[in-house]
């Protein structure tokens, strides 16, 4: 998943003119990597800060929302 983040954002650094609906999907694309890596940041303290138990769950569900928001965000649903 990292990688094909790290991709499209060397695609989008070099086509700087792409349409309004890519510049959202990547958005939100970055939204769940950034969700995705506090998560695993905060999955090494979880048994030590009652933070890191409350928020950990947060950050995941947050992500599997925006996974949703992504797919739909992917359908082309007028020919």
């Amino acid at each position: 998943m990292r990688r094909a983040w790290v991709c499209a954002a060397a695609r989008r650094a070099r086509a700087p003119t792409a349409p309004a609906a890519t510049e959202t999907h990547f958005a939100v694309g970055s939204a769940i990597m950034a969700c995705l890596t506090a998560a695993a940041l905060l999955s090494r303290r979880i048994r030590r800060d009652r933070r890191a138990r409350t928020i950990h769950p947060l950050l995941g569900a947050t992500a599997l929302l925006l996974c949703g928001v992504q797919i739909f965000l992917g359908l082309q649903l007028l020919p």
